[in-house]
């Protein structure tokens, strides 16, 4: 009996210590959801003015907050980004309403807004301009430019529009030897730059007309 009742207060002791630490765990889940809340709205902000740069014209992004039932690992918020790209389009989750040339913008938004706030200095792109072209590529190679002024930025494109941005121009190449595959990189002078941009409009028949383009492209800068 005596032992019973030693495992008994224990139990209680113990459980009463969960509640309380329980209890303050919670209060402190509530103000890092305000906190939270708080910069979320400067994030929308700040994230609007990307997209619209990136002619997401018509685009609106949220960032929605629904609360647990319980405490988590990450407090007490179930967070998703949601985004409507076009007029009379609900808010949905970005997974589910973005096309490839879309959501690559959007990303470029998000990465442009969330390595100036978390003080990243360098940043990958990989092929963040599929799906684009035109105007529009000329818009994600100026806003990778306008980061790189801040950062260290490495992009993998094959858009002469972006390419045409780069401060030091990297060729990537692949070749054979002894049944052996190797990658090849080579920082290119300023007559390669021009000659990859030209490739890059016309395909490898390089052009008189292509050659000019390229100079063109690379001049407006």
């Amino acid at each position: 009996t005596c032992i019973i009742q030693k495992i008994s207060g224990l139990f209680k002791e113990l459980k009463e210590d969960y509640e309380l630490i329980y209890s303050k765990t919670y209060q402190l889940g509530l103000e890092l959801s305000q906190k939270r809340y708080e910069v979320a709205q400067n994030i929308i902000s700040l994230v609007d003015t990307q997209i619209k740069d990136l002619y997401l014209t018509h685009a609106k992004f949220d960032i929605n907050f629904t609360k647990l039932d319980t405490l988590s690992k990450s407090g007490i918020d179930k967070i998703d980004f949601l985004v409507s790209m076009n007029p009379g389009q609900p808010l949905r989750s970005i997974s589910k309403v973005a096309s490839g040339g879309e959501i690559s913008r959007l990303m470029l938004g998000l990465k442009v807004v969330f390595t100036r706030l978390s003080g990243i200095s360098t940043i990958v792109f990989d092929e963040v301009d599929t799906g684009v072209s035109g105007k529009v590529a000329l818009a994600v190679g100026e806003k990778m430019s306008s980061l790189g002024n801040e950062n260290q930025v490495l992009c993998i494109t094959h858009l002469a529009q972006v390419a045409s941005f780069a401060k030091n121009h990297y060729h990537v190449s692949k070749f054979v030897e002894n049944d052996e595959t190797y990658t090849k990189v080579t920082l290119l002078n300023e007559d390669e730059h021009v000659l990859e941009v030209a490739k890059l409009i016309s395909g490898n028949e390089v052009s008189e007309a292509s050659i000019l383009a390229s100079k063109e492209l690379i001049g407006n800068k």
